[in-house]
């Protein structure tokens, strides 16, 4: 299990409710795909993984460290 705390950068475009700007996230990263566009990456309220937000775009978030 690799979880990082990150920070949320952007918002998803038409779901405000989604991902809030400046609010600190987890991602996991074994949880990273790709498809033919983007890099898309499970997220979480917590690093516990206890509370799951969804799948967003991995350019949504700025790590604090790797």
């Amino acid at each position: 299990m690799h979880v990082v705390k990150t920070i949320c950068i952007s918002g998803r475009e038409g779901f405000p409710d989604f991902l809030k700007v400046g609010k600190e996230y987890w991602i996991d990263l074994d949880s990273i795909y790709k498809d033919k566009d983007s890099i898309y990456v499970r997220v979480y309220e917590d690093a516990y993984k206890q509370r799951e937000v969804g799948n967003a775009l991995l350019s949504h978030f700025s790590c604090y460290s790797l």
